[in-house]
């Protein structure tokens, strides 16, 4: 497993994230969940998510300019970026809503790139069909 936290300046924004996840971490994830003030029903039902030990899973929550992003473990390299890129964009869409952007726009897009960019280092590993070491 990959963990990371990452800052996004311009909006003020923490997450902490976790690539290639396996149930053994929930406990460790539950607890960053709870930090940003997740609450009990969505909390109940990422930790029933978790405990099933599904590949090409993941989840994304966010409160009060925080977030936490899980992509599971992936049966594939094309599967991983689908999941990447499918928790992705629940995180673009929570800070489109906190900071008033406009869905569809500029600045949501240039967002999507940004964190794109910022994150490349922890999913190249991920995506990489020709690379050896992963």
């Amino acid at each position: 497993m990959i963990t990371a936290e990452v800052r996004i300046r311009k909006y003020d924004w923490k997450i902490r994230i976790y690539l290639a996840v396996t149930c053994y971490y929930t406990d460790e994830i539950m607890d960053s969940l709870s930090r940003i003030g997740c609450p009990p029903d969505i909390m109940n039902r990422a930790y029933n998510n978790m405990t099933q030990c599904a590949l090409d899973t993941g989840l994304t929550y966010s409160n009060s300019h925080r977030s936490v992003m899980v992509v599971a473990r992936s049966s594939s390299p094309a599967q991983f970026l689908n999941s990447f890129e499918h928790e992705l964009r629940h995180l673009t869409d929570h800070i489109a809503a906190a900071e008033g952007l406009k869905i569809g726009g500029e600045d949501v897009a240039y967002l999507t790139g940004n964190l794109n960019s910022l994150l490349w280092e922890y999913i190249h590993p991920f995506v990489c069909c020709k690379c050896k070491d992963y």
